[in-house]
């Protein structure tokens, strides 16, 4: 499966070097010179694009501005910070990117063979939750299943009877969110319900640790949703503090807090670490 890449740079020879010396199969780039050009490829291909590299050269007001447009698109990709040598973020360029996922830096590379280097560390952000995150989302009427197909190519077909949330009424649509760890059904009776990975694998997946578990009683989203926003409110922090302590979109959190869908376990861990307290302490009753 190709990824896409996006190299944020006004740099043209550090572009050219792109190029030339970052070559993989499983790879592919595209660069922008100017950040009103993002604009257009957000609209075009954002929801494809998997990882953003940030060049740290660029001003800070242009940085302002990839930064929006980004946000504009509710797009919360993982983002590589390429730096030089000599160079690290200056106080205010974190400022700004405090809003952004940022997954570490990456050098520009001058050669072949720091060029594999920079593939390697592409490819292990890349290869992340790959079995967690959803590729395709597909219902077929006939057999009244969900067909999901997860990054890493697997396949699972999980019953609508499955889901309690679901009320028997034509499905309009489904839709996998941005950060592909679930996925949104529409009903025709006007009510929505989401899926997440990890629900998926306790009903298809054999192997999964809580498959078909029933001697745990699971907690509804709700429960969850009121247990998170009691807790977040004694730590004094507002949705939008605790959406930039766990890197979650801010509407993401006010869809937990209602009880929307059942987080999954990676969301759960990041919210209960910036609340700081454990995962237990959100799902068990």
């Amino acid at each position: 499966m190709k990824h896409d890449v996006l190299l944020a740079s006004r740099n043209k020879n550090l572009m050219n070097n792109f190029r030339k010396y970052v070559v993989d199969k499983n790879i592919r780039f595209g660069t922008l010179g100017k950040p009103a050009t993002l604009n257009k490829i957000l609209k075009r291909k954002g929801p494809q694009l998997e990882v953003l590299i940030l060049d740290m050269q660029v001003p800070e007001a242009e940085l302002e501005r990839i930064i929006f447009y980004v946000k504009r698109h509710k797009i919360n990709i993982p983002v590589l910070l390429l730096v030089l040598d000599h160079l690290q973020p200056t106080k205010e360029a974190k400022e700004i990117l405090r809003n952004l996922s940022v997954h570490g830096f990456i050098r520009a590379p001058k050669n072949k063979k720091e060029a594999i280097e920079t593939i390697s560390e592409l490819n292990e952000l890349l290869e992340l939750d790959m079995d967690k995150r959803f590729e395709k989302i597909d219902y077929i009427q006939e057999e009244k299943v969900f067909s999901c197909t997860f990054k890493n190519g697997k396949v699972y077909f999980l019953k609508r009877t499955d889901i309690s949330e679901d009320d028997g009424s034509k499905i309009k649509n489904t839709v996998i969110d941005k950060d592909f760890y679930y996925f949104t059904v529409y009903l025709e009776s006007g009510k929505e319900y989401s899926v997440p990975w990890d629900f998926v694998l306790s009903k298809c997946e054999k192997n999964y640790e809580f498959y078909k578990d029933n001697t745990v009683e699971r907690i509804t989203p709700e429960e969850i949703g009121s247990r998170i926003k009691k807790i977040r409110k004694a730590n004094k922090l507002t949705q939008k503090e605790l959406a930039i302590k766990t890197g979650i979109e801010r509407p993401n959190i006010t869809r937990i807090e209602l009880g929307k869908h059942y987080p999954a376990l990676e969301t759960l861990e990041k919210i209960s670490d910036a609340l700081g307290i454990s995962v237990a302490n959100l799902v068990v009753r």
